[in-house]
C-alpha cells in the first residue's frame, strides 16, 4: 500500500469514527444498513446529492438548499427512465469504472437517457 492510499485510508476512518459518534448518522447505519441493497440506496442517494449540488454551484454559483436537492432526488426517484438512468450509472460506479460524475457525463453524452 503506498502512503498516499494509507493515508486516505486513515483519513476515511477517521472520518468513519467520527460519524459513527453522531445519532443521526449512528441511526442511519443501525435503521438502513441491514443489506447490500439498502446500502447500495444509501450510497445512490448520497452521490446524487453531491452531483446535483456540484451541478446548481457550477451553474449559480452558490449552493443550493436543501429543500432544491430533495426535490431533484424524488423526481428522479419518480421517473421510471430517470431512476433507471441513475442506477444504471450508479452500477458502473460501484464496479468502479469512473467517477460517478464521469460517467453520469459520458452517459449523458451517449443519449443512455433516451434508450430507456
Amino acid at each position: 500500500m503506498t502512503e498516499i492510499t494509507r493515508q486516505n485510508s486513515f483519513n476515511a476512518f477517521d472520518t468513519i469514527m467520527d460519524l459513527m459518534n453522531q445519532a443521526n448518522f449512528k441511526t442511519l447505519v443501525e435503521t438502513h444498513f441491514n443489506n447490500y441493497t439498502e446500502i447500495k440506496t444509501i450510497l445512490i442517494f448520497i452521490k446524487s446529492y453531491q452531483y446535483l449540488e456540484t451541478l446548481y454551484f457550477k451553474t449559480h454559483g452558490e449552493l443550493p438548499d436543501k429543500e432544491y436537492i430533495s426535490m431533484g432526488i424524488k423526481h428522479i426517484m419518480a421517473d421510471a427512465k430517470l431512476r433507471r438512468f441513475l442506477i444504471d450509472s450508479s452500477d458502473a460506479f460501484m464496479k468502479d469504472i469512473d467517477t460517478f460524475e464521469n460517467i453520469i457525463s459520458s452517459n449523458i453524452s451517449s443519449k443512455l437517457l433516451l434508450n430507456g
